[in-house]
């Protein structure tokens, strides 16, 4: 069996044991054979910074990425100027102008207390924590010397402080394939045709901490050598110790704390942490941004052996604030940079799961792209020169979209909990850019021979299109009862029954009422008709099956309502 691996040391054993019993065709590729990528001290992220502040990390894998770091007066830990570089790149190509949060505010949900926990003096370089070898063990730890202001806003000179974490961690299986073109999957074949194509994935991590109060946050931002990006911001530190549910006159303890001392006692009251980041894309470095939403919705129909579910683009031309749906997710791209396919590059906006903060208008949705405005910095007690107090709901006034900027905003909800104390696990929230056509191929591209359809070679191996047979459904009405049966045979002609799919009882195109069809049926339902006026009502019933049949409608019954 041919091998084809990039792997980190470490996980080296781990992989070889896994592999026990198979028999190889060749030995590995080493990730050692990978050469470094070399960039010049002024192109690229080197053309805005220079020294610690600048990041340069090319993986074992092959892929790069180049970028500066800042700690921000209001939002701490900033990246800017990132640039990312695959395999089969001839040169880093940008991918953002800057990440950063720029909004964190506890609202306790007892309604006495809600803080503003970068309005304290913001996360810059006097409030950031130093950074020690105990938290960062692996890293290297950057010194900053800036000016800055303390939380009396006093201006201070802070100077060779240790605060950023810098360091290179795996994260574990990165890719994985067997298949062998022109003869399926690998598993099937002689020992002497066993291919595997496989790797370790890695990452660069740059974090800072902060200690605002009791709670103290970790910004951390996670760069994997696939050219994804996962931002967030931990919570640690101590649960409130000046605030307790059970304290408070006419507040019921049950409903807004939990307790955390023996007994019923002590009830630490819930609250939300939410986080809002300012995202400004720069796909290539141009300024021709382009903003798109993607929904995928099933569209109530069957194929030949699954539901049909549809994909629409939207290009999001004007300011705008949008909701995140499970389904839903939002891609920034530029149509005058094209990869080696010919796509147009960019990234997507895809959201982890977040607490919606409906209290508040400006803290609601969960994505706002607004045009780039220097004075527009923070969503809330924006203070900005020439926009001083504005909020991200003044920000969003329906001007066209050039230059992108997206505001991202992600809830938690902490409901607190004995195990928080003492010091409280630390707890996340964030979200991530996901390339979406950045390259024509995996920036790891460990298969360049593989891209798109290769004709008689893929045919001759891939999967075929199922089949399931055809149902009948039937429908009989008695008073407010409505009879669904489903039927079907296969090509033997044995008898098949349905074990799931859905039952829409429809007046034309109108849906009267939709229950479940449950392997309890045994391929008859009754159902609740639903409700109708006085009348005469022509009703059918529609079966939308599943992979083992096929939906119908049945014939129309008439039902006269007195």
């Amino acid at each position: 069996m041919k091998l084809t691996t990039l792997v980190a040391a470490a996980a080296a054993a781990v992989l070889s044991v896994g592999l026990v019993g198979c028999t190889w065709a060749s030995e590995p590729k080493s990730a050692d054979d990978v050469a470094a990528v070399s960039l010049p001290d002024d192109e690229y992220a080197g053309a805005f910074c220079s020294g610690d502040q600048r990041v340069t990390t090319t993986f074992r894998t092959g892929s790069t990425w180049d970028l500066c770091w800042r700690l921000d007066d209001v939002g701490g830990l900033t990246l800017e100027k990132v640039f990312f570089q695959g395999v089969n790149d001839k040169q880093p190509i940008q991918v953002l102008d800057s990440v950063a949060p720029v909004t964190m505010t506890v609202p306790y949900d007892v309604g006495t207390t809600e803080y503003n926990d970068m309005g304290f003096g913001g996360w810059g370089a006097a409030s950031a924590n130093e950074m020690t070898e105990a938290e960062c063990p692996t890293g290297t730890i950057h010194n900053l010397t800036a000016s800055d202001f303390d939380y009396g806003g006093n201006e201070v000179l802070v100077e060779d402080k240790p605060t950023v974490c810098q360091e290179v961690v795996a994260t574990g299986l990165g890719g994985r394939s067997a298949w062998v073109t022109d003869e399926g999957p690998s598993e099937l074949l002689a020992p002497e045709k066993r291919t595997l194509t496989t790797w370790q994935g890695s990452a660069l991590v740059i974090s800072a901490n902060t200690a605002v109060g009791n709670y103290e946050y970790s910004s951390k931002y996670t760069l994997h050598d696939t050219g994804q990006i996962d931002v967030a911001l931990g919570a640690t530190g101590e649960v409130n110790v000046a605030l307790w549910a059970d304290q408070l006159e006419g507040i019921d303890e049950e409903r807004y704390g939990w307790p955390i001392g023996e007994g019923q006692t002590d009830y630490s009251p819930s609250h939300f942490h939410n986080g809002v980041w300012k995202v400004a894309f720069a796909i290539d470095g141009k300024d021709d941004q382009t903003v798109e939403e993607l929904n995928t919705a099933w569209t109530g129909e069957y194929g030949t052996h699954s539901s049909l579910y549809e994909t629409t683009r939207t290009v999001l031309d004007t300011e705008t604030s949008r909701m995140n749906d499970s389904l839903r997710s939002w891609r920034v791209f530029n149509p005058s940079s094209l990869n080696d396919d010919q796509h147009p590059r960019g990234y997507a906006i895809v959201m982890n799961e977040s607490a919606e903060y409906e209290a508040n208008p400006v803290l609601q949705p969960t994505v706002t792209f607004t045009n780039r405005n220097e004075c527009e910095i923070q969503p809330l007690q924006n203070s900005g020169t020439g926009c001083e107090g504005a909020t991200l709901l003044d920000f969003t006034n329906g001007e066209t979209l050039t230059d992108p900027i997206a505001w991202v905003n992600v809830g938690f909800h902490h409901v607190v909990r004995d195990e928080d104390q003492s010091p409280m696990p630390i707890h996340w929230q964030g979200f991530t850019l996901y390339p979406h056509d950045f390259s024509a191929l995996s920036p790891i591209a460990l298969r360049a021979d593989r891209n798109g359809y290769i004709g008689e070679k893929d045919a001759a191996a891939g999967a075929t299109s199922e089949v399931t047979p055809e149902s009948i459904t039937t429908l009989a009405v008695t008073g407010m009862t409505a009879r669904v049966t489903v039927s079907a045979t296969d090509d033997e002609g044995n008898d098949v029954v349905p074990t799931t799919g859905w039952v829409t009882i429809l007046e034309g195109d109108l849906e009267v009422t939709r229950v479940p069809f449950t392997h309890g049926a045994g391929g008859a339902l009754e159902v609740d008709r639903g409700a109708l006026s006085s009348g005469s009502h022509d009703l059918t019933a529609k079966y939308v099956g599943s992979n083992q049949v096929r939906g119908s409608v049945s014939d129309a019954v008439t039902v006269v309502i007195p």
